[in-house]
């Protein structure tokens, strides 16, 4: 029940921020191809929602590393490669007075979130909707910083 209560509430903040018809012509002219919004918001997003929810000591600069080489993969093995390098090197880092389940939790979701960008960003339409996912994942942070006055 956890995971549908939170998958319904990005996608109900995801149609709140654009109107249903609206958000599906934007994914369409920028993906250049028709795909379910479920595979943008209640799968990838949701992981990557997920993820830093959970390992927040990344933030939004590791994210924007990512996204620049999703954006430049195509047709260049190297910025497929210096992905995998990213992701390996940030995994999370044990803080002092956490509980040896919660390093494990942490470390095993990082080993998850690596394993599927990785597999997203080698399959043409995943990386496009990663794509996606990852500017609406930035855009909807920005929205709730600047909503509560917090700036990262």
């Amino acid at each position: 029940m956890g995971k549908f209560i939170e998958k319904l509430d990005s996608y109900e903040l995801m149609t709140s921020l654009l109107p249903g018809a609206f958000f599906y012509i934007s994914l369409k002219i920028f993906c250049g191809i028709e795909f379910p919004i479920e595979n943008v918001v209640e799968e990838k997003l949701y992981f990557i929602q997920k993820y830093f929810k959970v390992v927040d000591e990344k933030g939004k600069n590791f994210l924007y590393n990512l996204l620049e080489l999703v954006r430049k993969r195509k047709g260049d093995k190297i910025n497929i490669a210096r992905f995998a390098y990213l992701l390996g090197r940030m995994e999370p880092k044990v803080q002092r007075g956490e509980k040896k389940e919660e390093i494990e939790e942490k470390r095993d979701l990082h080993r998850e979130f690596s394993r599927k960008m990785y597999e997203w960003i080698r399959v043409e339409k995943d990386a496009k909707e990663l794509e996606m996912a990852i500017y609406l994942y930035v855009y909807t942070k920005r929205e709730k910083e600047e909503h509560d006055g917090v700036n990262e």
